[in-house]
């Protein structure tokens, strides 16, 4: 991450002391003038630019909110705990119950920071010295989306052996939350470093974005059954910082029409309609994919939008929905 460049550009920029800030030979190339011109335009170019135009916003580009700061300091802590080894600061940067799904898919679940722990000591570990693990690194964090108790964050990390050399690469999404006062992790969603050609990247994609086209048709149509059916099991919802978990088609079902149903009609609801829609991270089995979603009532009139993170995986053949992240509620 670059903010210490930006920040020491701004100060240089700000400092009415200081007239050439690059010198050569005794020779001024550039004043503080120009530098203040400068710092403006590459702040306009790399908000206008930022994560290849969407709206993911770089954590060195961009004033953070109060809740996105924490959640970045939730990131660095957890990493020092990670390279030191320490077992009770990872179970304390998390919130609880917290949950996992893995590269295969698979749906892993925390009730306490013990329980943690004890995976960490039996698998996370082990797996880490199998690789020569020496110590990670982030390479690159940015905001998703947010509000004021919960952030979601799209990140990469590096994996060094002991003696520096580089051996492993993946991509991760995070969501930390606050939890009676206490910001940590709830959920991740990562990828192993051989996640699949490109093409097998753009195939899982557009397979993933089908599987919401087809949730959003059964939604309008009030189909709980084909709801059920574009979804894998487990299935778990972050409905604002709680989970919801649903084990069978059938569970599901029920929830629909006794809690969904019933909350939208209470809304005068009468269809929801995505805005915003983007894959953000693949591989060939699993799609992360960030969203808005439009509720329009009976009249048509737009009475709210809200943001959200799907996961999207592939089980045997089967694409569904796996796993969501939803704001406000």
């Amino acid at each position: 991450m670059v903010i210490s460049v930006w920040d020491n550009l701004i100060k240089l920029a700000l400092n009415s002391e200081v007239q050439s800030v690059v010198v050569i030979n005794g020779e001024p190339l550039m004043n503080r003038q120009y530098l203040l011109a400068l710092v403006v335009i590459l702040g306009v170019f790399t908000l206008l630019t930022c994560s290849d135009g969407s709206d993911h916003r770089a954590v060195d580009s961009v004033v953070l909110t109060e809740a996105e700061a924490s959640a970045i300091e939730v990131l660095e802590v957890h990493m020092e705990a990670r390279n030191n080894r320490d077992n009770e600061g990872l179970g304390a940067v998390n919130n609880y119950p917290n949950a996992r799904i893995g590269t295969d898919g698979g749906v892993s679940f925390w009730a306490t920071a013990e329980s943690f722990a004890l995976w960490n000591e039996i698998a996370t570990f082990p797996y880490l010295d199998s690789l020569g693990w020496g110590h990670s690194e982030w390479d690159e964090i940015k905001i998703s989306q947010s509000d004021a108790s919960k952030v979601h964050i799209t990140a990469q990390y590096s994996r060094y052996d002991v003696d520096g050399n580089l051996v492993q690469v993946a991509e991760t999404f995070w969501i930390v939350t606050k939890q009676d006062d206490h910001w940590g992790m709830k959920f991740r969603s990562s990828f192993a470093e051989d996640s699949g050609d490109e093409e097998a990247k753009v195939i899982a994609e557009s397979a993933a974005l089908d599987v919401l086209g087809q949730y959003i048709h059964a939604r309008n149509n009030r189909d709980s059954e084909t709801l059920s059916a574009v979804s894998n099991y487990p299935y778990i919802h972050l409905k604002g910082g709680s989970f919801q978990t649903w084990n069978t088609p059938e569970e599901y079902i029920v929830h629909e029409e006794t809690e969904v149903i019933v909350d939208l009609d209470y809304s005068d609801w009468s269809r929801s309609e995505w805005g915003v829609i983007e894959a953000i991270q693949s591989s060939a089995t699993k799609v992360h994919i960030v969203a808005e979603l439009s509720r329009f009532n009976q009249v048509d009139e737009e009475y709210e939008t809200k943001e959200s993170f799907w996961v999207v995986t592939k089980q045997g053949e089967h694409w569904g929905i796996q796993g969501r992240s939803t704001f406000g509620e």
